[in-house]
């Protein structure tokens, strides 16, 4: 099977594939019929080989993409953490601001408040 050099190590060129859509379209609804099809493997093989390769499923792999962009536009916009999560097609924002609490160990307040320190060091 053809690998192919992403991220610094090499990954089954399926799985690049649905790397590369899953981070070109983050912010769209992602199906994994389509997913599975792009790769031309069963949903369940793709599943399975994702994981494999990554060490994560593509739910969490999506979320986590979803929910780093979300950061990125905290500190970089004045959108509120409930346009924040239509953005980044977050369900909710009690949700979001866990997911934010568990990666970056702050609040979105806080994250926000040290990217406004680090970017407007005055």
């Amino acid at each position: 099977m053809p690998f192919s050099l992403f991220i610094g190590c090499y990954v089954d060129i399926r799985v690049t594939r649905i790397l590369s859509i899953i981070i070109e379209r983050w912010n769209e609804p992602i199906r994994l019929r389509a997913l599975a099809a792009e790769a031309h493997l069963s949903q369940s093989r793709i599943e399975h080989l994702f994981k494999e390769e990554t060490g994560m499923s593509i739910r969490e792999f999506l979320l986590r993409l979803r929910v780093n962009r979300a950061a990125d536009l905290l500190l970089c916009t004045d959108l509120s953490i409930k346009e924040l999560c239509a953005k980044a097609r977050l369900r909710d924002h009690s949700t979001f601001c866990k997911l934010i609490r568990r990666y970056f160990k702050m609040t979105p307040q806080q994250y926000r408040q040290l990217g406004q320190r680090f970017f407007d060091p005055e």
